[in-house]
């Protein structure tokens, strides 16, 4: 008998978390443009389309700029990580911030 291959639907939560550990994902609800860079330099930059993801890994501290911060979300080893409350300045769309390190 030939079994199929697994689908990517059938891969389990635990071996999506591991191999995202200590990194960064960003989701893009909606479009947006990005700024992202560690201490090494430029990982992510650009517009981003919605329905879009990108697993970043690179030394802390990290520094954001998100074009759309409210069609944007961020998390590390699987828990959601909020854009500060203070990144975005008051009616604007766009957040500036550092990440320190990715523990919490």
């Amino acid at each position: 008998t030939v079994e199929p291959a697994p689908s990517a639907a059938s891969v389990s939560a635990a071996e999506v978390s591991t191999a995202e550990s200590g990194k960064l994902v960003i989701e893009f609800e909606q479009a947006s443009w990005v700024d992202i860079s560690d201490s090494s330099g430029r990982l992510l930059s650009g517009e981003q389309p919605a329905g879009s993801r990108h697993v970043l890994s690179g030394k802390p501290p990290y520094t954001l700029a998100l074009g759309n911060a409210p069609g944007v979300r961020l998390s590390v080893d699987g828990q959601p990580w909020p854009v500060p409350e203070d990144a975005r300045a008051a009616g604007s769309n766009v957040a500036r911030f550092r990440i320190e390190s990715l523990s919490r």
